[in-house]
């Protein structure tokens, strides 16, 4: 392994350290799984902070599996409210994978470590978007919060 790879290594390490120890002094028991992303609880949500290894300046924070997805007028209901949170969210993406709604906050950022500016508002502006999802599921489109 070249000195230069080693360095990245060393430093992708120590950024990934700080934002384990940030989380965890901020009350989100936070540790690194098998892929080396961090893995989170905020209020009873599991949330992934994962990183890019081929760009070192993008990372996302997941919230996964929020809402299972058993039948087709489920799913068509599904995305038209990923649609519209989608619209009226910032920098949120929803979207359905393997018959689940996850949602998401991709980001550019020049330091990993940047993220602890952001990253409690990032938490708390997915735990919104699965909330608003969540309510809307059981809410007649008529009378929706989210309707245009």
């Amino acid at each position: 392994m070249n000195t230069l790879h080693q360095h990245l290594l060393m430093a992708d390490t120590s950024q990934t350290d700080h934002l384990l120890d940030y989380l965890n002094s901020e009350g989100f028991p936070a540790s690194i799984d098998a892929d080396g992303d961090i893995v989170f609880k905020s209020e009873g949500l599991d949330y992934a902070l994962c990183f890019d290894q081929k760009d070192s300046h993008f990372s996302k924070v997941i919230l996964p599996n929020v809402w299972q997805i058993n039948e087709q007028p489920e799913l068509n209901q599904a995305l038209l409210l990923l649609d519209n949170i989608n619209r009226k969210l910032k920098v949120v993406k929803g979207y359905t994978t393997k018959d689940t709604v996850w949602f998401t906050v991709e980001l550019f950022h020049s330091d990993v470590s940047q993220l602890t500016f952001s990253l409690k508002r990032i938490i708390r502006l997915l735990a919104h978007a699965a909330l608003i999802f969540s309510r809307e599921m059981g809410i007649d489109k008529e009378t929706s919060i989210m309707a245009p």
